[in-house]
């Protein structure tokens, strides 16, 4: 087991996220793959999921994933989540699919 793998294994839903200077960067959401998924309703967000990769964390302490980029650093190199032609995001597409598909 790598030392990533360990550090993904120990971030968990709703930790805070925060660059080296302590800077709030975002809240995680969970761990897909090498990717930190961010949840899109943190104020930084702007109601878009965004991911960070694993190999930017520099530790995991209590609450708080720590990287080893400053938080303005980091918030310039969130990956956002895709969106189609119509400007509308893949998973507000699936949510609305999800509800399509419920019995009425």
């Amino acid at each position: 087991m790598t030392m990533q793998d360990d550090m993904a294994m120990s971030i968990r839903e709703h930790m805070e996220i925060v660059g080296e200077d302590g800077r709030h960067v975002g809240t995680v959401d969970k761990v897909e793959g090498t990717m930190i998924k961010l949840t899109k309703t943190d104020a930084e967000a702007g109601g878009h999921h965004h991911y960070l990769p694993l190999d930017l964390v520099s530790a995991v302490e209590g609450n708080t994933v720590r990287l080893m980029i400053p938080g303005e650093q980091a918030l310039l190199e969130q990956d956002h989540e895709d969106e189609d032609e119509t400007g509308q995001a893949e998973d507000d597409m699936d949510d609305a699919k999800a509800a399509s598909d419920q019995p009425a």
